[in-house]
């Protein structure tokens, strides 16, 4: 058996590294949030939701998972969560004009590198 890396994070490590590849294969969105048709691009939130089962919950309720690794952005990328307003929080800093998918991802890897499990 091949050593996979991602079995090295925590739930929340490998979350992130989903996100980023949801990010990679559906494409960056910008001033949209995305995300809620197959294939459409995603946003940062959106991918997070995405990578946690958070979009899959038909109550409209969050999911620990996801408020963990939205906490974890958060604080990375000292910033707050407002998510309602496309100038603050964490759609300012997707929004960023000349901010690109690439980024996004490359953030949310190196994020998630950052979450391994204790030996």
């Amino acid at each position: 058996m091949l050593y996979n890396p991602l079995h090295d994070l925590t739930e929340v490590g490998q979350a992130l590294h989903k996100a980023a590849d949801i990010l990679d294969e559906r494409g960056h969105a910008q001033l949209d949030f995305g995300g809620l048709e197959p294939n459409d691009p995603v946003c940062l939130v959106a991918a997070l939701r995405l990578a946690s089962g958070h979009m899959e919950r038909p109550d409209g309720s969050e999911n620990q998972l996801y408020i963990t690794c939205e906490k974890a952005v958060v604080q990375h990328l000292k910033t707050d969560k407002n998510y309602w307003s496309m100038t603050s929080g964490l759609c300012r800093w997707n929004n960023h004009p000349g901010r690109t998918g690439d980024e996004v991802s490359a953030m949310l890897r190196e994020l998630g590198n950052t979450h391994k499990k204790v030996a």
